[in-house]
């Protein structure tokens, strides 16, 4: 059985604000190419609010969402899978792993990334130089395990200020 690499990608405001209602408070294109640039044929794990904000599953991805309710609401295709937990979509990751390799991305939401911020390896974060009021949030306050090992020059886009950052966990 091939272990998997688990990351997280995010982009958040400098509180960890990810969203509000339901959208990102930005619309950063070179976010969201960077963002499509690194799961492209991959494996994206998201929670079901995520997966209906973004309205279909994101081509060229194995899609498993990750939801509370009856799996008997939802209808799986070819790249897509919904799952009643995260245990649920690892164990779906592990198994496809020969088609979709062994890095797998969780894109969301709060929910999701607080339930496996502990089992990630790295994390793509944007950090974005704002503050936005929001209801959703990533846990800025749980990367003392991690270190950072890249951090791009500022990009300024709509307005915002904003740098991809990546951070891997410290080895013990």
């Amino acid at each position: 059985m091939n272990s998997l690499e688990l990351c997280q990608i995010v982009a958040c405001d400098q509180q960890g604000v990810i969203g509000k209602d339901g959208h990102m408070p930005w619309h950063l294109r070179s976010d969201l190419q960077y963002f499509k640039e690194c799961t492209s044929d991959h494996i994206v794990i998201m929670g079901r609010k995520t997966f209906e904000s973004i309205g279909k599953p994101l081509p060229n991805r194995l899609n498993l969402i990750v939801t509370r309710n009856s799996l008997d609401n939802y209808e799986a295709t070819e790249n897509l899978r919904f799952c009643s937990s995260i245990e649920q979509a690892l164990a779906i990751a592990t198994q496809a792993t020969a088609i979709w390799g062994t890095r797998v991305f969780i894109i969301g939401g709060g929910e999701i990334y607080r339930q496996t911020i502990d089992l990630c390896d790295l994390i793509y974060l944007t950090r974005v130089d704002v503050r936005v009021d929001g209801d959703t949030s990533y846990p800025l306050d749980r990367l003392s395990p991690f270190h950072r090992i890249a951090c791009s020059d500022v990009v300024e886009e709509n307005g915002f200020r904003f740098q991809f950052e990546t951070w891997q966990r410290t080895p013990q």
